[in-house]
């Protein structure tokens, strides 16, 4: 029927293509555009975030396209080496050791997990042990500077009721944030609840980096 039509009427089958043509150059030049948007917006993003949108992009993605990534980046020729198979018990003591590695933390003295010994270890000017931190065995555990706890205590400033909040909100704005943060919850009287807070927090952040580091079963 659509060719009868065509037939009888050859001057809209002209219109039909041309339409299509049309349609065909707009949605070229709209992909284009946006091929460019994106490109701009990607560059500005920070490689933190790069690199978890990168993560979750890949976990999302079928099986072929991980598979390339994983074939074209050479990921397993050094898989075994740099993935650690652990239990799932000691992977729960190991996320506390992290946690607690993270508090003890400071400038004289940083934690390391030895891969071959399956162990933490540590660094300090005081120690007798020499250890080849850059050697591809270590892996070097999160210490305080690597825990934002600037953006633990916001968080759990706009997690309370109104009057608490804008007192905390307040205090992190000061100068000597951390001393008027500790002096605004002792007193509101919930300086239980913030620990349990940022513990609770310093517990996700070891067991995020551990579930980055190792495998566990």
């Amino acid at each position: 029927m659509v060719a009868m039509y065509f037939t009888a009427f050859p001057e809209e089958s002209k219109r039909f293509i041309q339409f299509n043509e049309r349609l065909g150059n707009e949605q070229e030049k709209y992909e284009e555009r946006m091929e460019t948007i994106v490109e701009e917006y990607i560059r500005k993003m920070p490689a933190a975030k790069v690199r978890e949108e990168l993560y979750r992009l890949l976990m999302d993605s079928p099986r072929p396209v991980f598979e390339k990534f994983v074939s074209e980046h050479s990921i397993e020729d050094s898989y075994e080496n740099d993935v650690g198979y652990i239990g799932e018990k000691e992977f729960a003591d190991l996320v506390k050791e992290v946690q607690s590695c993270m508090e003890f933390s400071n400038d004289e003295m940083t934690f390391y997990y030895s891969k071959k010994e399956q162990k933490i270890v540590f660094v300090s000017p005081h120690s007798d042990e020499n250890l080849d931190t850059d050697s591809g065995n270590y892996l070097k555990i999160p210490d305080k500077k690597d825990f934002n706890e600037y953006a633990v205590m916001r968080e759990f400033a706009l997690k309370q009721p109104k009057q608490a909040c804008e007192l905390l909100q307040k205090a992190l704005k000061e100068k000597g944030a951390y001393r008027k943060f500790k002096d605004a919850i002792s007193k509101l009287n919930i300086e239980k609840f913030w620990y349990a807070y940022r513990d609770e927090s310093v517990n996700l952040f070891a067991r995020h980096w551990c579930e980055m580091n190792f495998v566990y079963f």
